[in-house]
């Protein structure tokens, strides 16, 4: 056979095998279908868990999570989860108990609240008196004024926290209610900025958390809020906590992500079960969420036959990407090496 008709009948043998161009086969078809059948798909809702977490925003605005349960609500339901796309996810809070410090609150408001130069209130300051709050600063009357007030804190009908005012002073002169201090136009202008989070209602502040905080938004009402050691103490949430699932690791401090696809770095766990450990629990678990890769890489990943996967992690007590490294110390005596089947057989000479 010359070449040119091998040529020819290896082309004949490739157009009978493929088609030529043809429309695909059942076969091919039929795998396609099998293929796309058998991927795994991102949909499903995580569940977001946590006990006793520092949840750190910035160097100067954390939140102590004592207890969280949420699920995960993502923009796009058919994408994983991905922690750090702040913006294309909310934290749905079904139960959480939050504390914060009197001086978070206050890098809250200047920072993220009041933060821009049209702001009609700066220099903020938060304090606490017993079971009272405290507020002063400047409000914007044509010339920057300076007030304070005390009163009580509440959770309004609507799921807000509320400042009632029990005495208002500026200028060192007691001021006969919120009103008669801020005037209409100045409550319109706060009200018209109610995305922020902070409105004034007759005699009232109120408090919107879900709209204060930065992405991702931890969207909840607020049920209480009360004054306890020096901190505010929130419940959030519009029902009681569910049950935990079975994790792998029972310590006091630690954050869970469980179902539907989490991406980490690189990788989607699909069907995700992974619960992450504070390597040094004799404190909260502080945690800051731009730098979540680092703390990985700082720390060390177990994984279970079951798909279940334990990072353990070292605390974020500097607000900074360098990490000190966590490993276990080495070797690992605990872990049981199973019976090595991979030795020669013995033999003659060696007995």
């Amino acid at each position: 056979m010359t070449r040119t008709l091998k040529t020819l009948a290896a082309l004949a043998l490739a157009c009978a095998l493929t088609g030529c161009g043809a429309q695909p086969t059942a076969t091919a078809q039929a795998l396609t279908k099998l293929k796309a059948a058998s991927a795994p798909k991102a949909g499903g809702t995580t569940r977001f868990m946590a006990s006793h977490m520092g949840y750190r925003v910035d160097k100067h605005v954390r939140l102590f999570l004592d207890e969280l349960d949420a699920d995960i609500v993502l923009r796009e339901k058919d994408q994983p989860f991905d922690p750090s796309a702040k913006d294309d996810y909310a934290i749905n809070v079904r139960h959480a108990k939050v504390r914060q410090e009197a001086a978070s609150l206050e890098a809250l408001l200047n920072t993220y609240v009041f933060g821009d130069a049209k702001a009609p209130l700066k220099d903020l300051k938060v304090g606490l008196k017993g079971d009272r709050v405290t507020l002063s600063g400047k409000l914007d009357k044509g010339v920057w004024l300076p007030f304070e007030m005390e009163g009580d804190i509440t959770a309004s009908s609507d799921g807000r926290a509320k400042l009632t005012p029990r005495t208002i002073r500026s200028l060192g002169v007691r001021v006969d209610g919120l009103m008669a201090l801020v005037g209409l136009d100045l409550a319109n202008l706060l009200k018209a900025r109610a995305e922020k989070g902070v409105v004034i209602e007759g005699n009232d502040v109120l408090l919107d958390p879900s709209k204060m905080l930065p992405p991702p938004k931890l969207l909840g009402p607020v049920k209480s809020i009360r004054v306890v050691n020096g901190e505010f103490e929130y419940l959030l949430g519009k029902g009681e906590p569910r049950a935990l699932p079975a994790l792998p690791i029972q310590t006091p401090n630690w954050i869970a992500l469980w179902g539907g696809a989490v991406r980490v770095n690189s990788v989607t766990a699909y069907d995700a079960k992974i619960q992450l450990v504070d390597a040094n629990p004799a404190d909260p678990f502080f945690y800051v969420l731009d730098f979540y890769r680092e703390s990985l890489e700082a720390g060390f990943v177990v994984s279970g036959r079951d798909g279940r996967l334990v990072a353990y992690l070292p605390d974020a007590n500097a607000f900074s990407p360098e990490f000190g490294r966590f490993a276990p110390s080495l070797p690992f005596t605990a872990i049981r090496q199973p019976k090595s089947d991979m030795q020669p057989a013995a033999t003659d000479e060696d007995e």
